[in-house]
């Protein structure tokens, strides 16, 4: 079965793939958005269910509940977002692939424990060169350095550049750098372009990782937390300058801006997210023809993120 849709005038056509959490959020946003979510993929089918009444009863969005990809695969698919622990992601994206399905994936990208650049060029190498690669993935963060840049100009020249990312996720040590490494990556590599990590320094805690390292000639920190029971904190910092997140809101009445520490100016910006969903929409709907996929991005945050680890992994045994 390819994914060609019959009938243009209908919605994209979705299935999520780990739609708790994380995948809700997608879900709430296809929705808005015009497509059609119309199955989900839980890790049982007790779960599968318990998530279908919700949304139908938040949102209105009916779904084919199911623990089993398979059945979900069968389903008249034009597009799927994965949403599941990251070493799920590569076998589910291929099995996307290989039903001519586009993918618009979490981050990272994919990762195992242990996996450095021999594992990743490996894995991406797999990706690059699968005949049905329509690749996006979620580092929607870039959003905000267009809003600032918007703001105050370019913003590539800075010497000192620090992100700050507090969030209420339940993940602990090295797995917290898992999670928000690709989010500082994409940033990094949406101002300055490919360059390379050195002199990485970094500890970790229960909640925090923290690090510090040179990105060719700026000098960057990372400061990640994530606490259930923790504040939410999002700031980026160029040189002087310091921009927070500002949040309004959850769910259908979210909203989100920028603040100007040194100003206190708001910063308008529209949710990186549904940005990010919207365009995978567009891509989707105009079946990819002639555009190109977020591969290359992506395999560059994957790149810089095994790099790290060649370096953490060196380090901590």
């Amino acid at each position: 079965m390819d994914n060609k849709r019959r009938d243009l005038s209908k919605p994209l056509r979705v299935a999520i793939l780990g739609a708790s959490g994380i995948g809700r959020v997608h879900a709430r946003l296809y929705h808005k958005l015009g497509a059609a979510v119309i199955a989900i993929l839980c890790k049982s089918d007790v779960k599968a269910k318990k998530v279908a009444a919700d949304l139908k009863s938040t949102f209105g969005i009916v779904v084919n509940p199911s623990s089993d990809i398979n059945r979900i695969l069968e389903e008249d698919l034009d597009a799927i977002s994965i949403c599941t622990p990251p070493v799920l992601h590569l076998q589910q994206i291929i099995a996307a692939f290989d039903k001519n399905i586009p993918v618009f994936c979490e981050k990272p990208l994919f990762w195992k424990k242990g996996y450095g650049s021999k594992e990743v060029m490996e894995k991406l190498k797999v990706l690059q060169r699968h005949p049905n690669r329509k690749l996006f993935v979620n580092t929607s963060n870039t959003v905000f350095i267009d809003a600032i840049n918007k703001q105050i100009g370019t913003v590539d020249f800075s010497k000192n550049f620090t992100f700050e990312f507090y969030t209420n996720g339940p993940l602990q040590g090295l797995d917290i750098a898992i999670d928000l490494l690709p989010h500082g990556f994409s940033l990094l590599l949406h101002i300055f372009g490919k360059r390379k990590i050195s002199k990485l320094n970094w500890t970790v805690g229960r909640n925090n990782f923290f690090c510090e390292f040179m990105y060719g000639g700026c000098n960057v920190s990372f400061d990640f937390r994530e606490d259930i029971n923790g504040p939410r904190h999002f700031l980026i910092g160029l040189d002087s300058k310091r921009f927070r997140r500002m949040q309004e809101g959850r769910g259908l009445s979210y909203k989100v801006h920028l603040m100007d520490e040194d100003t206190n100016e708001r910063i308008p910006s529209i949710d990186p997210f549904e940005v990010y969903i919207s365009e995978f929409i567009d891509y989707c709907s105009r079946q990819g023809k002639h555009l190109p996929d977020g591969f290359n991005t992506a395999s560059l945050n994957m790149k810089l993120m095994a790099s790290c680890f060649d370096l953490i992994n060196q380090t901590s045994t």
